[in-house]
C-alpha cells in the first residue's frame, strides 16, 4: 500500500513538472538594446550603443530563470566613426584578441529584483549583481562596472575617461 501511494504521489508531481511552464527566448538584436554611458574630460558624457550580440533567456512560470548573452565588440557604436576605430584597438576594447563581452547568470532573484552572474571583458571574468525590472514583455536591466576591474586600463587616456560605465540593457522577448 505504500509503494502504491509514493507511486501516486511522485506520478503526481511529475505531472506538475511537467506542465510547468518553461520557456525560452532568444534575444533578438532588432528587439533588444545594449547602451552604455561613461564620462569623458569630467564633464561631457560618452554614450554608445552594440549593436549586434545575441543569448537567451529562459523563463518559468513567468519569472525569468535564466539570462546569457554575448555582445560583439566590433559592433560598439558612439556616433563617431573615429573614436569607434579607436575604442576596438588596444589597449581599449582590443576587439582582434577579445571580440566578444560574455555574460551568464547564476542567479535571478525575484524578491530583490537581482540577476547575479559572471561578466567577461577581455577575458577578466567577475562576478556582477544587476537589478532588472520585468514590465510585460521586456526586462530591463542596469548596473554600473569598473572598467578598470576589466583592463580597460587606456594608457596616457586613463585620467581623461571616468572609471564608472554604466549599462542598461532592454529586452524584449
Amino acid at each position: 500500500m505504500k509503494a502504491f501511494s509514493l507511486a501516486i504521489i511522485v506520478s503526481t508531481l511529475i505531472g506538475q513538472l511537467s506542465f510547468a511552464q518553461t520557456k525560452t527566448y532568444k534575444i533578438d538584436s532588432q528587439k533588444a538594446r545594449v547602451e552604455f554611458k561613461v564620462s569623458h574630460l569630467g564633464v561631457l558624457t560618452v554614450n554608445g550603443v552594440f549593436t549586434e550580440f545575441d543569448g537567451e533567456i529562459i523563463r518559468n512560470n513567468g519569472n525569468v530563470f535564466m539570462l546569457k548573452g554575448n555582445v560583439y565588440v566590433k559592433s560598439i557604436n558612439t556616433n563617431e566613426k573615429a573614436r569607434d576605430k579607436i575604442l576596438l584597438s588596444e589597449p581599449y576594447l582590443d576587439e582582434k584578441t577579445y571580440p566578444i563581452l560574455h555574460f551568464q547568470s547564476s542567479n535571478v532573484d525575484k524578491a530583490s529584483k537581482m540577476i547575479a552572474g559572471e561578466l567577461t571583458i577581455k577575458n577578466e571574468k567577475r562576478s556582477i549583481e544587476m537589478p532588472y525590472e520585468i514590465l510585460d514583455d521586456q526586462i530591463d536591466i542596469t548596473t554600473r562596472i569598473s572598467r578598470k576591474d576589466f583592463n580597460l586600463d587606456f594608457g596616457s587616456m586613463n585620467a581623461l575617461i571616468g572609471d564608472s560605465i554604466e549599462i542598461e540593457i532592454h529586452i524584449t522577448f
